[in-house]
């Protein structure tokens, strides 16, 4: 109950003393801030919007705020000049605080999905010029409030193109892609370790067995027996087990004695990208691997709690196939995965 209280105290200091300025024009020249404080699949979402700013605003400077569990994902983006990286530390944000305060930013784009109290603290502390969001109840006054379709009737990158369309962007929906390059150090990293495995022909298919919590969490049983049936029907293919390197044993308890499975070494973010980018299908639930494939147009079949909502973060842009768990991933049969894999014709 304090914690509420808590929001709600800043939610209404966020908001106090400024008024949304009716009208505002953008300007063609200008000093621009995006905030992308959370998550990397939510980073991967927007890299839409920071490629048609590029395209469309050349006159704009583009900077991030971003997390430090998302900072490396415009790492190389060509069209960022830089990159802020906020963490949850007291004397490290008034620092940061300080510092965007310095740069004097003609505008600030709020590119969360959702009201964020730590985005209208930033937007109230590091006075812009100008301020752009989503228009969200009990949300912070933007000088333009974007009234982007409701979540229900759309996916997370749609809304990106209503907040492009009020930024001056004449972009259509089936314009925007998701982006990632990786460099060509990984690159070269997944051809060495994945081009032998195509040895007479063959396919590959990534599975990727880490979740990010025990929800959809697929099982170590219905991975290993997916991987068994997958070997035994299509003889053709070698598939490749990712995870997360502090959950590396229990890949190698899925994958152990399948002689046509191979555990992908553990990397960075960029070089789990440079691997993904050369296979030719992936099984994943529901995690920023999902949009790294959409960004790197692989098909995937992709693992859902339940409908509602998932609709928001399916894989945009590509070719794949959802699946839904009624409670927690691991109630999705096993057969629905092999005949969604199966219909992807990979």
């Amino acid at each position: 109950m304090d914690l509420i209280y808590l929001k709600a105290a800043m939610r209404a200091w966020a908001a106090s003393g400024r008024r949304p300025q009716p009208g505002v024009r953008l300007p063609e020249r200008a000093r621009v801030l995006l905030l992308r404080h959370d998550r990397i699949g939510d980073a991967l979402l927007s890299t839409p919007i920071v490629d048609q700013l590029a395209r469309h605003r050349p006159g704009w400077t583009l900077d991030l705020l971003l997390a430090d569990r998302n900072l490396h994902v415009y790492e190389r983006h060509p069209a960022v000049a830089r990159r802020w990286c906020y963490r949850k530390r007291p004397l490290a944000a008034l620092g940061l605080v300080r510092a965007l305060r310095r740069e004097r930013y003609d505008v600030v784009v709020d590119l969360m999905n959702h009201r964020s109290h730590t985005s209208m603290v930033f937007l109230k502390l590091i006075r812009p010029g100008i301020t752009v969001g989503f228009e969200e109840p009990g949300c912070y006054p933007f000088d333009v409030p974007v009234r982007a379709r409701p979540k229900a009737t759309g996916h997370i990158v749609e809304r990106s193109g209503d907040l492009l369309r009020a930024l001056g962007c004449p972009v259509r929906d089936e314009e925007l892609r998701l982006s990632y390059e990786p460099s060509p150090a990984s690159r070269r990293r997944a051809c060495g370790f994945l081009e032998p495995l195509r040895d007479g022909g063959a396919r590959l298919c990534g599975v990727n067995t880490s979740a990010g919590g025990p929800r959809r969490f697929w099982g170590e049983g219905n991975y290993r027996e997916l991987l068994t049936r997958l070997g035994r029907e299509h003889p053709g293919h070698r598939f490749v087990v990712f995870s997360d390197p502090s959950e590396v044993e229990r890949a190698r308890r899925i994958a152990a004695d399948l002689p046509h499975v191979v555990l992908a070494p553990p990397g960075t973010f960029d070089e789990l990208a440079g691997m993904v980018e050369r296979l030719d299908s992936m099984i994943t639930p529901d995690t920023s691997v999902a949009h790294l494939c959409a960004a790197l147009n692989v098909p995937c079949v992709a693992m859902y709690l339940e409908p509602k909502v998932s609709r928001l973060w399916f894989p945009w842009g590509v070719e794949y196939r959802a699946l839904y768990g009624p409670g927690d991933v691991d109630t999705i049969p096993l057969e629905e995965v092999l005949q969604a894999w199966r219909s992807l014709g990979r």
